[in-house]
């Protein structure tokens, strides 16, 4: 039988970009769909890949327009941490290790989490779950995507080591309590490098969390000239703390 194939090319989400909307229960909110018409599909209406896992479920789907909400639910006994699935082929890396909190860190057993995803003009609607990663450092899924989501991890962790040096050093400047620091800061943030000759992924996962620094640094910044009175040591503080809890659950 010749194997699918998906698309080379993947999405990768943080989840400290994804909003709670229900206990245990969390949604992404960036594909909002663009009209209140919904068609709910429950499984058994849509075409299920050939899944490589059996540790999530697909509770339901809800279509509305050109975008799907595809609703999982963790059926195993272990803490998911990392997942990767396709949607007509698209494929989805879900990353939960940079949450803040650490109850949103990981999708429990029965807890379900739902993301949107577009169809690209698409009738036709297959889901297929492709690997899990577990707290406990045991994976399921295909070896290969596996490896996929601990290489953008190693990733994201080389580049959180670049950045929380110039942090550090931005900290320890006379003017860390001055707009002009955070200025300085998104420029040095944007001129630290990329590693070159690694891996596709490694070098996703440095241009995410590069791009995940740089957001809250611009919302800092959006913060300080719409509303002034920022403490903006007291808010990099914060950011370094986040940054070296990252390091540790990145390894």
């Amino acid at each position: 039988m010749k194997k699918k194939t998906y698309n080379r090319k993947r999405t990768l989400i943080f989840a400290s970009l994804v909003t709670v909307v229900a206990l245990a229960t969390f949604g992404s909110g960036r594909l909002q769909p663009r009209t209140t018409t919904m068609q709910t599909l429950a499984p058994a209406t849509i075409r299920q890949g050939q899944h490589k896992t059996q540790a999530l479920a697909i509770v339901n789907t809800i279509i509305s327009s050109d975008n799907v909400k595809v609703i999982l639910q963790n059926v195993s006994d272990k803490n998911i941490n990392g997942i990767q699935l396709a949607v007509n082929g698209a494929r989805c890396q879900i990353e939960f290790l940079d949450a803040d909190e650490p109850n949103h860190q990981v999708l429990a057993p029965k807890a379900i989490y739902e993301q949107w995803f577009p169809l690209n003009n698409s009738r036709a609607l297959e889901v297929t779950i492709l690997a899990v990663t577990f707290e406990d450092k045991t994976s399921e899924g295909d070896p290969e995507l596996i490896t996929e989501i601990k290489e953008t991890r190693q990733g994201a962790r080389k580049q959180l080591m670049r950045l929380l040096l110039i942090l550090n050093d931005t900290l320890n400047s006379l003017n860390a309590d001055s707009s002009i620091s955070l200025d300085r800061l998104e420029s040095n943030f944007r001129a630290s490098p990329d590693d070159d000759g690694i891996s596709d992924n490694i070098r996703l996962g440095e241009h995410k969390a590069k791009g995940m620094v740089l957001n809250y640094i611009q919302t800092l910044k959006h913060t300080q000239q719409t509303k002034g009175m920022v403490n903006i040591r007291q808010a990099l503080t914060d950011l370094k703390n986040r940054l070296d809890s990252n390091l540790n659950k990145f390894n």
